[in-house]
């Protein structure tokens, strides 16, 4: 009589338990067989119901059962299979055993993607616990790098990890070597402008710009402890390709890029690049390089064209005054000096911090004193001195200004051409200023 009253309650437990949501909603292919579909959903209740309880070794033996005997029964097998596999390697202490357990979590997130598709999605999961468990295992380094070329040939930009740039170019580091991996320095260059890629396009749409500039500045590390990418390497694997084709932009980005990277901004194929690079996409930090490189060669036309560009792109008022200033510095050259001041005038007025702009104006004032004096008087042609005196007190250059004062009129000439401190002098020439005489102390 007792064994019919268990028997009946554990009928009416099972028949209470296949009736409820999990099963109703669908998403489960069960199998045929109705003896074989009975034990089926005894043991994925059993499962879940022990892997919610934290009992892992009931929730593995009905997790390979299930996948042994019912391999497309849910996705949601898969998705509760490698995560017992993942919290069961996370507290074994025997180090075969938790690879074993670490290799079995990562065979589901394949089965998944075979059984289930969306590959790319499941990969790009997959690939956050594979680095964990196969970064320091030498013989699964080639593995993961497979996997990773594989995630950066088939999902959208958009769908892989931020993380995954980063790791995919430590993965394939640790492979050369750990195992004496056999890639190229450009096969791994390949991979580097595939993984540069993935970041410039992230780049245009990040809110996290500087972690991603960060992780770049790592990236970059990484590359260079695998490749020496030094002027020669630039000029000769990717030089020849750009003189080959000059209008080849990825090539010209390439060489752009490494050249920086490698502080080879002096070579001409530097040059080459940067200049076809600018004509497809303008950017401001091109246009600077372009500048620099006019400039320190003295051709200031191209120089300004570069700059006057640099200055529309900018938004930045001291990055605007830092560049009128490196404008005015070129009329300065050109001894355009009525020009020069015009300039750190504008800068100054741009930019109010830039003080340096008054002094560059009293050395401009100053070195033009054999040309504005006139030698009829030397209280008057002294006042170059002084027209220079106020503008670097202005610029807040103190020896400057004290060495100015030095030059002043003495007493004895003012009073001797019969003139008073406090007295206005004009001063012409190209400075065209009116100041008041002051005496030398």
């Amino acid at each position: 009589m007792k064994m019919k009253k268990v028997l009946a309650i554990v009928a009416f437990f099972v028949v209470g338990i296949f009736s409820t949501p999990l099963f109703a909603q669908g998403g489960f292919n069960w199998p045929p067989d109705e003896t074989l579909a009975q034990s089926a959903k005894e043991k994925y209740v059993l499962h879940t119901d022990s892997r919610k309880m934290g009992d892992y070794t009931t929730a593995h033996s009905t997790l390979v059962w299930l996948l042994k005997n019912t391999p497309e029964l849910s996705e949601s097998l898969y998705i509760s299979g490698y995560k017992v596999f993942e919290e069961m390697a996370d507290v074994e202490e025997s180090e075969k055993r938790k690879y074993e357990l670490q290799d079995s979590a990562l065979l589901l997130y394949d089965l998944r993607a075979k059984y289930y598709g969306n590959e790319a999605s499941i990969l790009n999961r997959k690939l956050l616990q594979e680095y964990k468990y196969y970064a320091n295992r030498s013989n699964k380094l080639q593995e993961l790098v497979n996997d990773y070329t594989r995630l950066f040939e088939i999902a959208p930009i958009s769908e892989i990890n931020d993380y995954h740039m980063l790791t995919y170019m430590d993965a394939v580091r640790r492979n050369q070597k750990n195992n004496g991996g056999s890639l190229t320095d450009p096969e791994i260059m390949a991979i580097y402008d595939k993984v540069m890629v993935v970041y410039e396009e992230k780049m245009s749409t990040a809110k996290n710009k500087p972690q991603l500039e960060e992780m770049k500045g790592q990236i970059d590390g990484i590359l260079a402890d695998m490749v020496t990418i030094d002027c020669n390497f630039i000029d000769t694997q990717l030089g020849d390709k750009l003189r080959a084709n000059p209008t080849d932009l990825e090539m010209a980005k390439k060489i752009f890029s490494y050249s920086i990277t490698a502080s080879c901004t002096e070579t001409d194929i530097f040059t080459q690049a940067a200049k076809v690079y600018y004509e497809s996409e303008p950017q401001l930090a091109v246009a600077r390089v372009l500048a620099n490189r006019a400039i320190k060669e003295e051709n200031y036309d191209e120089g300004l064209k570069y700059l006057n560009d640099a200055i529309e792109m900018s938004e930045d008022n001291a990055e605007q005054g830092e560049l009128t200033m490196r404008i005015a510095d070129i009329a300065s050259f050109r001894n355009e000096k009525g020009k020069a001041r015009e300039l750190y005038l504008k800068a100054a007025q741009i930019d109010p911090s830039l003080k340096e702009a008054y002094s560059k104006i009293g050395d401009l004032i100053l070195g033009s004193y054999d040309q504005c004096k006139k030698e009829q008087s030397r209280v008057d042609d002294r006042a170059i001195f002084i027209a220079a005196y106020e503008y670097y007190v202005r610029g807040g250059n103190g020896q400057r200004a004290a060495q100015m004062k030095e030059q002043f009129p003495t007493a004895e000439m003012i009073f001797t051409e019969g003139r008073a401190v406090g007295e206005e002098v004009r001063v012409g020439c190209w400075i065209g200023m009116t100041v008041k005489i002051q005496k030398a102390d």
